[in-house]
């Protein structure tokens, strides 16, 4: 079975995000970091700035069936 990603470079990629946070509406690293990241898995489309900041990454199949959405969150809680 061909391996679609690597967990590691997830588990990496999360840390750094959590190391490295920034508040709503100023998450221009975080989106760039995200956005280099999916590259990589060579999307059909890879659409930057909605709302703001947003990325959109849209992988296409050769076969019908259902889709998938996955929503994430790039700000960060500013706590004590």
């Amino acid at each position: 079975m061909e391996k679609l990603f690597d967990l590691d470079n997830v588990i990496n990629l999360r840390r750094e995000l959590h190391q490295n946070p920034e508040l709503s509406d100023s998450e221009f690293i975080t989106s760039e970091r995200i956005a280099r990241f999916l590259s990589h898995y060579n999307p059909d489309e890879l659409i930057r700035g909605i709302g703001g900041n947003g990325i959109a990454c849209i992988f296409k199949s050769k076969n019908e069936g259902p889709s998938i959405l996955f929503r994430c969150d790039l700000d960060a809680l500013l706590i004590d």
